[in-house]
Formats: C-alpha cells, sequence, structure tokens
C-alpha cells in the first residue's frame, strides 16, 4: 500500500498525530499493534502514544493510535509503521509510511 507522508509544519510544535482507521479494523491491544518509529528516536522527537478506544479484552476495538510529534529539529525524515487488524483479530495488516518535520 502506498501512503503519502505525513509533514508536519516548521515552526508549530508539540503536534497531536492521531491515526484512526476506518469501520472493520482496529488496533489490538493483546497483540502489540500501533504506531511504531523504525529508527532510533535520537533526536527524541516523538512520545506519549498510545491506543484510544473502548476497553475490554480480547477485542481488537482501539480505533485511534495517537502520538506527540514534538516536531523541534527541522528537515528530519521518520520512517514507521502501523500495525492493526481486521475486528475479529484474524488477519495482520502493516502500512509502511514516512513523517518529515519541514
Amino acid at each position: 500500500m502506498n501512503v503519502d507522508p505525513v509533514h508536519f509544519e516548521r515552526g508549530k510544535n508539540n503536534i497531536k498525530a492521531v491515526w484512526t482507521l476506518p469501520n472493520g479494523f482496529g488496533f489490538c491491544p493483546q497483540a502489540s499493534d500501533g504506531v511504531f518509529l523504525k529508527k532510533d528516536d535520537s533526536n527524541d522527537q516523538f512520545d506519549q502514544q498510545g491506543a484510544e478506544g473502548p476497553s475490554g479484552s480480547g477485542r481488537c476495538n482501539k480505533k485511534k493510535f495517537h502520538m506527540r510529534a514534538k516536531n523541534t529539529k527541522s528537515q528530519s525524515t521518520h520512517p514507521y509503521k502501523i500495525v492493526f487488524h481486521n475486528d475479529a483479530g484474524t488477519q495482520e495488516y502493516l502500512v509502511d509510511p514516512t513523517m518529515v518535520n519541514d
């Protein structure tokens, strides 16, 4: 799947980035789904990440995942991956986009 990069505008800091899945899909906490940087965050640009949605064990019902982008280092690129499942939790999906500090 080809996904356009996410750009964080220069001069805007502490941005709450939110990924929202469409109906039929969810983040499964028990499967460690979420949004993950693919390289070390040596410049400390991201924190405060977690899934959002109703609680309940054994369910893939977290529709949102958030992360704070500090956006304090310009001209930096951050490849990441999104891991999620169908609502039943029987099929895993992986998307590999990029975030860019402009």
